[in-house]
């Protein structure tokens, strides 16, 4: 419940902090971007290591401490990279939040084969090795969007123009007046 609270709690905190930093230009909005994705992806991945590492079935307030902090810096995200997708295509904004919570279900579906399989027994290191897999997933997706992400319009996302001069064909200007 705590991890979840938090999520709640700081997803609103850290939009109001990407805004200020966005509308009072202290900030490029790709580089806030960038920033909170940072924040959301890292701190994850190094909230499910303290887990992975520094928690054990004695240690039941680090453990709470890592899901609040896992919950916490996950949220950052919200003003990363759903943000970006607002601002690099706000037309095609559904579309691509589409097919990313399609790809986002693909992998939650495999997942729990997977963690099956890795983790037949239940041991503590064989759930060290399943943190440490998510802790690497949160790395290896958030890497490119620090790399190369955007919060810039994109050309192909712009509008057409609508021409400003139309053309008028003569058969056009043509009236008929019937008596």
């Amino acid at each position: 419940m705590l991890p979840f609270l938090c999520e709640l709690i700081f997803k609103n905190v850290f939009a109001v902090i990407a805004d200020h930093l966005k509308k009072n230009n202290i900030l490029s909005d790709t580089f806030v971007v960038k920033m909170f994705q940072a924040i959301g992806s890292y701190g994850a991945a190094l909230s499910i290591l303290g887990l992975a590492f520094f928690v054990d079935c004695t240690k039941v307030w680090l453990a709470i401490f890592f899901l609040a902090l896992h919950g916490t810096s996950f949220s950052a995200g919200v003003s990363g990279s759903f943000t970006s997708t607002l601002s690099i295509a706000p037309r095609f904004a559904g579309i691509i939040s589409a097919l990313g919570m399609f790809c986002g279900m693909l992998g939650a579906g495999i997942s729990p084969q997977v963690f099956a399989t890795v983790n037949p027994y239940g041991t503590p290191e064989e759930w060290r090795t399943v943190f440490c897999i998510c802790a690497f997933v949160y790395v290896s997706c958030g890497t490119p969007f620090v790399l190369c992400g955007s919060a810039d319009l994109q050309s192909w996302a712009k509008p057409k123009p609508k021409n400003s001069v139309s053309t008028v064909s003569a058969k056009d200007l043509e009236t008929t007046v019937s008596m």
